[in-house]
């Protein structure tokens, strides 16, 4: 599979059954036309390090948001796809680290 586009991956904090820590999205054609859009939804992971490894088979940039609102958004791809700087590059170990601290 060509890896191209964009994954999303999100802590989910409410639960719903059948319940997965994180979610991602992959969005193959981000920019494309609006006809061309579409996404795709991954299985669904407890661990953090698991969605990261699916999303970078997927995609090479990665965004991965902890808890509700956009104040922690992290990347964790090969590229931050041009956005502002100032989002984190984290490594999926330092993520771990985080969540087993906090």
């Amino acid at each position: 599979m060509e890896r191209q586009g964009v994954v999303r991956l999100r802590e989910e904090v409410q639960v719903e059954l059948p319940w997965h820590r994180y979610t991602a999205s992959w969005q193959p054609s981000p920019d494309g036309p609006e006809e061309s859009f579409y996404s795709v939804d991954g299985p669904g992971w407890n661990e953090v390090e698991e969605a990261i490894k699916w999303a970078r088979r997927h995609a090479p940039i990665v965004y991965v948001r902890l808890g509700q609102g956009l104040s922690e958004i992290y990347n964790a791809g090969e590229s931050d796809g041009g956005r502002a700087a100032g989002q984190g590059r984290r490594c999926s170990s330092r993520l771990r680290r985080r969540r087993l601290r906090g």
